[in-house]
């Protein structure tokens, strides 16, 4: 998978180093410390699913989502650049691109009463974050006006707070600009998802035009 490319790309650019992102990182030192393969091969592994498909999944379901809230995208319509802001938003919470992720609580604490130890793994759960209905009215309607819009798409705040969050919100404005304006007899039919737990991902979706 992404993991052994990570490895055969730095192993590869070890050998036979380029003006290039991996050249970079397998000649990198913190304090006189080299990075390791598996400290680098994870790193190609977050920027290959962080940076694409994160994007592209939000970009999927929120076609399919346009077409089934026909009401949203008419609104969206009206004043495009006026309100593609805050419907970007609502793009992430509706996809909800990454389900899942693992913490290791580095203290004990007590978090919604649940007694947890320093050590104890944490699963969050961002689909089901994004759906909770005390912080959002009505969570399974797909509104684009939505505001305040607290998902957790990009994380929940803090140093693990998605770096890339503003080139994914650029990337949704421009797409929908394009996919809305040029292709507006666009047509999508039923997405077939990829089985797992980590990436809201689909594999195929058939489309007209």
């Amino acid at each position: 998978g992404l993991l052994s490319m990570g490895f055969e790309f730095a192993e590869e650019r070890r050998r036979s180093p380029k003006d290039d992102l991996m050249t970079a990182l397998v000649q990198a030192e913190v304090d006189g410390d080299q990075l390791t393969d598996e400290e680098i091969a994870s790193f190609f592994v977050l920027l290959s699913v962080a940076g694409n498909d994160t994007t592209r999944n939000s970009i999927t379901h929120t076609i399919k989502a346009l077409q089934d809230f026909p009401d949203q995208r008419e609104w969206l319509l009206e004043d495009f650049d006026g309100r593609i802001a805050v419907a970007s938003e609502e793009f992430v919470r509706w996809a909800s691109p990454v389900m899942t992720f693992r913490r290791t609580a580095t203290q004990d604490v007590v978090l919604g009463g649940q007694e947890i130890k320093a050590g104890e793994w944490v699963a969050m759960i961002y689909s089901s974050g994004n759906r909770d209905e005390k912080v959002f009215d009505n969570p399974n309607r797909f509104d684009l006006s939505r505001t305040p819009n607290p998902h957790v798409g990009f994380g929940g705040g803090g140093p693990h707070f998605c770096m890339g969050s503003f080139v994914a919100k650029m990337q949704l404005r421009e797409i929908f600009d394009q996919l809305l304006h040029r292709a507006p007899t666009l047509r999508v039919g039923e997405p077939e998802y990829l089985i797992g737990n980590f990436v809201h991902a689909v594999k195929s979706m058939p489309y007209t035009l």
